[in-house]
């Protein structure tokens, strides 16, 4: 009989009938340890292991385990909390998993759900802990506020303005017919959004509220939550915030666009390369938590073409696909590739480029009886630029209402659950697909000219301090980032991709900059290559400093492969003569020779 999977032992190495039985376990971290430091440095470490797992058919215990380690660090780092769950420790005799067996007992295999038997009543005393500390928190707050001789605190003024664009989620666009086999490929339209329960309005209580005796003060972190929800009130209010470094933020803000772009060009392996560089550049919890939706959203894309992959190695010769009302005849298929044959003529696909319908297709019918196969459609529906977005938020809230936790999803999708009704639908875009599947430059100036005026709104302040390199390069990244959010408005984010590959112009960031244009080109009907020359041109012409040039010549040199490989010469051949020219600007003798020598291997005849 096949033993039940354990997560603990499979994912953190616990060993069987040696399971954690207290949180300090779990953590691998002393009984009752007192340093916050200590406790946050641990249970990040083991979120991040976490998420690096591939989980396979085991993304239930995947995401539930997460769950787990999320609850055990805000309660241990919540000193309220953390004193109650301690005090009930103690009262608690040892476990005798907790002991070292005699030497010459045998150690019974036992139940994964029996090892944690004593486990789960203290998780759920902390849990309930922690609920108990929140409740006590309103209630005071709210008696306080009853009391005449209590100032109420001014509104924040800063808290009314967005932070980023919410626009209307829209239903799939229409495209043109192309060469290509989805010209000949009906488009299932796609389905309304389920309602949502609404949420009941809070009714004030008609009875009067009792007199309270003066008393002292409450304390600060129970009148004024804290920022990151990992931490506790009272630890929040004892850690200074860091200083900003802004190269690292314009690091952080250039890796994650470059991963956005890696994600919706299907290619994982740079998407994870770059998530890697966002998490070791990211400093605030806003960008730590961006991060790690980015990861949580990578980890079900991994899983997705995993299903997509067995699909297409399930697929024999001579095999018919209904894709709406067209029939696609299977000449070859494997787990790397297809070959399909519609209309009379033969298309051949690697996987990760396989048309958006047929994908569709082929995860659909290998996930049909996976419990999970809501959330991995819809994480493919939002990163494809042919993705139905709308589609993608209800599958995500089908799964929420099923019992997945899906929040971090929802926020990387840009929108909030409906609180009641179907998605409304967006006016027609005024961008239309084009040959390549990718959308056209908007053309439309009123709309363009609205969209960057409302793009200097929301990043008003932003705009207001970037007088400085470092400030422009700061915005150009709070321009990537919000782009993202704005998938369901072409203008607005061609608006916004454009300004910040501007701003690192101006920054004199060239990494930035292109940065910029690969996730233009993911989305637009662009030529990449000839923005990016005409960047380091532009560059090499106006930044002053070895430094800054020495950048331009490295990012110029790297863009000759990529210009040859696309057999574009006269292109490399410039990126040649760019990198060489910043080089000799930045008195960098080695840079000057790799890039003579680029220029002379273009030159010679068996090139």
């Amino acid at each position: 009989m096949q033993e039940p999977f354990d997560p603990y032992r499979a994912w953190l190495g616990f060993e069987p009938g040696r399971q954690p039985s207290d949180h300090y376990q779990l953590l691998g971290i002393p009984a009752f340890e007192s340093d916050p430091a200590v406790i946050g440095r641990a249970a990040d470490g083991l979120l991040s292991q976490i998420r690096s797992v591939r989980p396979g058919e085991h993304l239930a215990q995947w995401q539930q385990l997460l769950d787990h380690l999320r609850s055990v660090k805000a309660c241990l780092l919540n000193p309220a909390a953390k004193a109650a769950y301690d005090a009930m420790l103690r009262g608690f005799p040892s476990d005798a998993s907790t002991s070292e067996p005699p030497p010459n007992s045998a150690s019974p295999e036992v139940h994964p759900r029996a090892r944690l038997r004593s486990y789960w009543p203290r998780t759920l005393l902390c849990a309930g802990c922690l609920a108990a500390a929140l409740v006590a928190a309103v209630l005071a707050f709210h008696l306080l506020r009853q009391r005449p001789d209590v100032a109420t605190p001014p509104p924040d003024a800063a808290a009314g303005r967005p932070s980023d664009l919410t626009v209307p989620a829209a239903g799939p666009v229409s495209r043109k017919a192309t060469e290509s086999l989805e010209s000949v490929v009906d488009k299932p339209p796609a389905q309304p959004g389920a309602p949502a329960a609404a949420r009941p309005n809070p009714v004030a209580p008609s009875e009067p509220t009792p007199s309270v005796e003066p008393g002292p003060p409450p304390k600060p972190a129970l009148e004024k939550p804290p920022a990151d929800p990992d931490q506790p009130p009272a630890q929040a209010e004892r850690t200074a915030a860091p200083p900003i470094d802004p190269a690292k933020q314009a690091a952080f803000g250039r890796e994650t666009a470059a991963a956005r772009a890696a994600l919706a060009e299907h290619d994982l392996t740079t998407a994870r390369r770059h998530l890697a560089a966002a998490a070791a550049a990211a400093q605030t919890a806003e960008e730590k938590g961006q991060a790690s939706r980015l990861e949580t959203l990578l980890t079900y894309l991994d899983e997705f073409w995993k299903a997509v992959r067995q699909s297409a190695a399930a697929l024999h010769t001579g095999q018919e696909l209904a894709i709406g009302k067209t029939i696609i005849l299977v000449v070859e298929a494997s787990a790397d590739g297809v070959v399909l044959r519609a209309e009379g003529r033969n298309y051949t696909y690697p996987i990760h480029q396989i048309p958006h319908s047929v994908a569709v297709k082929l995860a659909e019918t290998w996930l049909a009886d996976v419990p999970s196969s809501k959330v991995l459609l819809a994480s493919y529906l939002m990163v494809d630029p042919k993705g139905d977005r709308a589609r993608a938020r209800q599958l995500l809230e089908e799964a929420a209402r099923a019992g997945i936790n899906v929040s971090d999803l929802l926020v990387e999708l840009g929108v909030a659950p409906a609180a009641s009704g179907s998605p409304t639908s967006a006016p027609a875009s005024a961008a239309s697909p084009t040959l390549t599947g990718k959308t056209a430059v908007p053309t439309d100036e009123a709309r363009i000219q609205k969209a960057a005026a409302e793009t200097r709104e929301i990043f008003r302040s932003e705009y207001a301090q970037a007088n400085t390199p470092a400030g422009k390069a700061r915005l150009a990244a709070k321009l990537l980032e919000g782009a993202a959010t704005v998938a369901d408005d072409p203008v607005t984010r061609y608006v916004m991709l454009r300004e910040a590959r501007d701003m690192a112009v101006a920054a004199g960031d060239p990494a930035l900059a292109c940065g910029a244009v690969d996730q233009l080109a993911a989305l637009f009907d662009v030529d990449p290559l000839v923005i990016k020359l005409a960047v380091l041109e532009s560059l090499a012409k106006g930044v002053r400093g070895l430094e800054g040039q020495r950048k331009i010549a490295e990012t110029a040199l790297e863009l000759i492969p990529e210009a040859v490989k696309a057999g574009r010469v006269e292109e490399a051949g410039k990126l040649a003569e760019t990198a060489e020219a910043a080089a000799v600007k930045a008195k960098s003798v080695p840079l000057v020779r790799a890039a003579r020598a680029a220029i002379e291997k273009l030159q010679s005849p068996g090139r």
